[in-house]
């Protein structure tokens, strides 16, 4: 969505130590509704932030849109991933609509980056959070009173809802986090392949994508490897997890099916093409080792590119290999962090869901 300010002179607001919002907040006690939209949000209950919303949540609409910033996108250890874990669940808990009001609206957008705090009255576009961590930052923004501006924001915000899923407890539904931190990985896991397998370059007038694959250190390490088949591990157990809701079960072994995990196992071994071909330097040494012993002084010319054109066969050959099962790698997990959202989405609907293993109606 793409639209100019033309109504009138939209103000800058550049600020350190102070709220660039303070105006929108301001105009709380006199809103009609109340749209936030960030990052991170305020979890500390006796900050002036939440006690804002506290004050009209029960009279006021109040519609709050934010991403989870305890998750990770990767994750060294298992360790790591409980603390995380545990992050999750502190900032769900913080975010209960019961804490903040009835008629307070909570949803959550793991893409979202956008920060909007708004009433009918005025609305702050910008770069700061609804969160007093942004108080040390330098922050920039503007502060728009246009009534057509306004509508603009409301139109922009209702699509971010609509791409959202709606706050659900996890002490009701504590399979929630864990879903959550799995989607996160899955994607982080995607997002760290495509990085180390392939670069893209800009050609042609229009400056049209090349996708390339083989670019220096190309390939999966080990411990990438390692951790995507923990994941998919993951994924695997789910189909069996007793924990579960009967229905979520049932949505699971339709939504995540077990074929697409099996078949990309075999990529992640140390002897697959994506992970030998970060590795090529060492093979040409061992080839080049190898022949040594032919090159004689008088065929020095011959043997040397003998075993060049070897090489770069050998390389075109895995390059295409490698190239597929990276592809297929990136595919598969993308495919899982998809259908997860619904999964989520499932546990987020407004019909309650009984943990002691069925779904009701």
């Amino acid at each position: 969505m793409v639209k100019e300010c033309q109504e009138e002179r939209p103000e800058l607001s550049l600020v350190q130590g102070a709220l660039a919002f303070e105006e929108v907040l301001t105009s709380f006690p006199e809103a009609r509704e109340v749209w936030i939209a960030t990052f991170n949000f305020e979890t500390d209950h006796t900050s002036r932030l939440v006690k804002d919303i506290v004050a009209i949540g029960s009279t006021v609409p109040v519609t709050i849109v934010t991403n989870i910033p305890g998750r990770f996108r990767r994750y060294a250890n298992a360790h790591y991933r409980a603390s995380a874990q545990k992050r999750i669940a502190q900032y769900l808990s913080a975010l209960k609509p019961a804490r903040l009001g009835n008629k307070v609206g909570v949803y959550f957008n793991f893409s979202n980056h956008a920060k909007i705090i708004a009433t009918d009255r005025v609305a702050y576009v910008g770069s700061a959070n609804y969160s007093g961590a942004s108080l040390g930052n330098y922050e920039a923004g503007v502060l728009l009173r246009a009534g057509d501006d306004i509508r603009f924001v409301r139109e922009a915000l209702d699509s971010l809802v609509r791409g959202s899923l709606p706050y659900v407890d996890v002490e009701s539904s504590p399979c929630v986090q864990s879903l959550i931190s799995l989607r996160s990985a899955l994607d982080g896991l995607a997002e760290t392949i495509d990085e180390s397998c392939f670069a893209y370059e800009y050609y042609g007038a229009v400056g049209e994508e090349l996708r390339l694959f083989g670019q220096e250190a190309a390939g999966i390490d080990e411990s990438t490897a390692a951790e995507t088949g923990e994941v998919l591990q993951s994924i695997v157990d789910l189909h069996s997890d007793s924990t579960l809701p009967g229905g979520l079960v049932e949505l699971i072994r339709r939504s995540l099916p077990l074929d697409r995990a099996e078949a990309v196992m075999p990529i992640l071994e140390e002897g697959s093409a994506v992970r030998r071909f970060s590795e090529r330097g060492a093979m040409v040494q061992e080839f080049v080792e190898e022949h040594a012993y032919e090159a004689y002084d008088e065929k020095v010319d011959e043997y040397c590119m003998k075993a060049s054109e070897h090489v770069d066969g050998v390389l075109d050959d895995m390059r295409d290999e490698a190239s597929g099962q990276a592809d297929q790698l990136i595919s598969t997990l993308t495919y899982y962090s998809r259908n997860m959202t619904g999964l989520l989405e499932w546990l987020c609907r407004d019909d309650p869901v009984d943990n002691t293993g069925r779904a009701t109606a």
